[in-house]
């Protein structure tokens, strides 16, 4: 079986479950015809959305963040790095969008609002400009845009980098919620990259579902999303 086939069955089978839970609620709590007519609808809805999802792909936003590499005084290896880790992380369709940009609170939360609102990024995924410094605005840009934060990422990175580095104390990486996209940042250095991905990105698939994005599927050999089981 075809990747491309796999994912959309399994994206079926979730919706499926989706549907059994309805036709459940429906048996045990459906008292008048309105109220069987409005669950129908609610089931028809779904099947259609289902169905709908089965052709979309990912789109996944990626900003660097720094002034060095927006001016080509360096090569621009964070961004880089985070493409790497996705294309080994996802089995399902997805596409990028990029960026590198200066560390300014203005131009940053330019970006991220065009690839959440324009572009349709499900994940926006930005490097660098986390620490105390006094250019180091990408925390302030991402509260500034997200409507919802998720501070749990944070946290989770943090715990993770200081395995390897005391100085993790002095990152203010977070995430946030922005319509339907996730946006993380990320430390600017390849390594730590990875680690914090590895860290936090089993929980990224469900969040992209619970906002209604596209359905993620990873290759568990590499990485391994999280979804409840359904009841």
């Amino acid at each position: 079986m075809s990747i491309d086939h796999s994912f959309k069955l399994k994206r079926v089978f979730y919706g499926l479950c989706g549907l059994v839970r309805n036709l459940n609620y429906l048996d045990k709590e459906c008292n008048s015809f309105s109220d069987t007519l409005m669950t129908n609808l609610r089931i028809t809805l779904n099947i259609k959305l289902i169905f709908i999802s089965l052709n979309m792909k990912a789109k996944i936003g990626i900003i660097n963040v720094s002034d060095r590499a927006s001016k080509g005084i360096y090569e621009d290896l964070p961004g880089k790095a985070v493409i790497s880790t996705l294309k080994e992380y996802l089995v399902s369709e997805w596409e990028y969008e990029y960026a590198v940009i200066p560390d300014e609170q203005n131009l940053l939360e330019q970006k991220m609002i065009e690839m959440a609102d324009e572009k349709k990024c499900c994940l926006i995924i930005t490097t660098g400009g986390t620490g105390p410094a006094r250019r180091d605005v990408t925390p302030e840009a991402t509260e500034a845009v997200c409507q919802k934060m998720m501070p749990g990422f944070g946290e989770l990175m943090r715990m993770e980098s200081l395995k390897f580095v005391p100085t993790a104390i002095l990152s203010r990486q977070t995430a946030g919620v922005r319509n339907q996209s996730l946006i993380i940042n990320l430390p600017g250095k390849p390594k730590a990259i990875r680690e914090c991905l590895d860290a936090v990105f089993p929980a990224v698939p469900y969040c992209i579902d619970l906002i209604e994005g596209p359905f993620l599927i990873t290759d568990e050999n590499v990485i391994k999303a999280f979804r409840p089981k359904n009841k």
